[in-house]
């Protein structure tokens, strides 16, 4: 099968490349040369003999239509289409009174130009000894003829409407009858409405063109603006519409007026439909909006921010300044915002500045830059800055966000701790600091003794998994009993580095800042497993001693019951005796 052959007539390179890059998609077709105005497009026409020509309207030397009608002439089997961004319909008219075969808006090339070149490839369209039928085409040109003729308008009326039809660049329609029947729509309608040929229109009612706005309220609308002549304005309003390239619905937004027209007894006949699209419009807004929105929400959030944060310029000059700055470094916005950020530096640590700008200027973030800063009222604080480059839409680097957060009372604390490190290394306790999350800031010599882990092992550590604690009740009840009386006392199973368990004697004091939250727990540690172990031992003897007295109590017990038996028996016998004796003496008495 022969290749098509198209040669391509355009004075811009930009375009030339956007048709080379469309036409591509057809491995069947073929450039068989490029002009870049209409004399270059004769020569080049006569040389190759291209089955089509794209011709840009406006060109250097001789203009398209022009160089059409020579083409044509002489190379009557070629078949031109016309490129233009101009007005559609004059350059239409023209166009096809010099024989070109097509018209492409140069507003839609990638959706209409393949679609009008396989037309053509297909004998829907052309011209000239070919065997082709010899029609004009344009699959994006409205029918005027539909104009005249409807009852509606007088000749005159029609032609001057027929020239502000064609060159509007809104959507424009005519409806005719109770029924709603297209007898008349431009460029834009099709385009706008997302249909591909004017036959989807002329001849059928709006519900038979357009049957996905059924449930939406447009047909009713009309309805009523045929019905009581009021005319209707829309503003912004949404249309779902079938887009006939895709065959999926779209959601499409108008600023309409639906206009009725009357005829010569004053009744409406018909209604003018002019219609905007605005869709590009609301989407831009609805993205406006949605920034606008999120920049207010991330405003609020920076206002209502416990950290100072501070914008400015890549030449330190201050852009913003939230509520917390005001509260930490004593001057309100409007007394910051425009001044220099040295505002705040003290005169020894102007040059950290100069080194933060290049910095952030090869696009750097700065995390947890421990300083000082000066308040208004002169007062310096120990501050923790994060500072982070911002960049704008092109990726280049054009300010800074700085995050201050004010640490001037864990750094007298920390001082403080330091100061008293030595006395607390002379406790014979293990003592030991932890922050807010259970880890150690603070560990002293003699826990480093007791649980065989140094200093630097056991620093940032949560002391609960160092010592696998076995706690005496649920580690939240004593949490709760902390913060409740500020203090806890009581005995915990710790676990040394080698794995040994000892018992200590555990008592924790709460430290919480100005405002109220906790700064650190003081955690003083005694080992008390020896004396836990002589305790037991103790227990033991006791028990001991208790189970042999019982014993020897019993044995007492039975002894004496054994002896008073006896006793018993010895009485008895005595007794015996006794009465033997007495009838010994009676015997004797009585022989006397």
């Amino acid at each position: 099968m022969r290749s098509l052959s198209i040669l391509v007539v355009v004075d811009h390179e930009e375009v030339r490349k956007g048709i080379r890059a469309l036409l591509s998609e057809r491995a069947d077709w073929l450039i068989c040369g490029e002009a870049r105005d209409g004399i270059e497009a004769i020569e080049r026409a006569k040389r190759l003999r291209p089955d089509v020509i794209l011709m840009d309207i406006s060109m250097p030397r001789i203009q398209g239509i022009e160089a059409t009608r020579i083409i044509l002439r002489e190379v009557p089997e070629s078949d031109v289409i016309i490129l233009s961004q101009n007005d559609f319909g004059l350059i239409h008219k023209a166009a096809a009174e010099a024989g070109a075969a097509g018209f492409v808006d140069k507003s839609r090339l990638p959706q209409d130009l393949l679609k009008t070149i396989e037309a053509l490839e297909k004998n829907v369209m052309g011209h000239g000894p070919s065997g082709r039928p010899n029609t004009t085409i344009d699959p994006q040109v409205v029918n005027l003829d539909n104009l005249s003729g409807t009852g509606l308008l007088a000749r005159e009326t029609a032609n001057l409407l027929r020239k502000v039809f064609m060159q509007s660049p809104v959507a424009m329609g005519l409806l005719s009858g109770p029924e709603h029947l297209w007898t008349f729509v431009n460029h834009e309608m099709i385009r706008a409405t997302g249909r591909g040929r004017i036959e989807d229109f002329i001849g059928k009612t709006i519900r038979e063109s357009m049957p996905e706005l059924e449930g939406q309220p447009f047909f009713e609308l009309l309805d009523t603006v045929y019905r009581t002549g009021v005319p209707h304005v829309g503003t912004e309003v949404k249309a779902v519409l079938n887009n006939a390239v895709t065959d999926q619905n779209e959601d499409i937004y108008f600023t309409f007026v639906y206009q009725p027209l009357r005829g010569l007894d004053e009744e409406v006949e018909g209604i003018l439909v002019y219609a905007v699209e605005v869709t590009s419009q609301m989407l831009e807004k609805a993205e406006r909006d949605k920034r606008g929105r999120a920049s207010s929400l991330l405003a609020a959030i920076v206002d209502s921010s416990d950290d100072a944060i501070i914008s400015k310029t890549l030449d330190g000059v201050i852009t913003s300044w939230n509520k917390s700055a005001e509260r930490l470094f004593g001057y309100t916005c409007e007394e910051a915002v425009g001044r220099h950020i040295t505002l705040i530096i003290p005169e020894d640590r102007r040059d950290e500045e100069a080194k933060i700008l290049e910095r952030l200027k090869r696009g750097e973030r700065i995390d947890h830059f421990e300083t000082l800063r000066r308040r208004k009222d002169g007062e310096l604080l120990s501050l923790s800055l994060t500072i982070s480059p911002v960049k704008d839409d092109a990726g280049c680097v054009v300010g800074a966000s700085k995050v201050a957060r004010d640490i001037t009372e864990r750094k007298e604390i920390e001082r403080a701790l330091t100061e008293r490190a030595q006395l607390l290394d002379l406790s014979s306790d293990a003592i030991m600091v932890r922050d807010g999350a259970d880890r150690v800031t603070y560990w002293n010599r003699s826990a480093c003794d007791l649980y065989g882990y140094s200093r630097e092992e056991a620093m940032g550590r949560v002391t609960h998994d160092l010592f696998r604690t076995e706690f005496p009740e649920p580690l939240e009840h004593i949490s709760e009993q902390l913060h409740r009386d500020g203090r806890w006392t009581g005995e915990l199973i710790h676990r040394r580095k080698d794995g040994t368990k000892i018992v200590v004697a555990s008592r924790w004091a709460l430290d919480i800042d100005r405002r109220g939250n906790q700064n650190c727990v003081l955690e003083t540690n005694n080992d008390i497993t020896q004396q836990k172990q002589n305790d037991k031992t103790l227990r033991e003897s006791e028990e001991r001693l208790r189970m042999l007295s019982n014993s020897l109590e019993i044995q007492v017990s039975e002894r004496t019951e054994e002896l008073e038996y006896r006793n018993a028996e010895v009485l008895q016998q005595s007794e015996q005796l006794r009465e033997l004796s007495n009838r010994l003496l009676k015997m004797q008495d009585d022989e006397r």
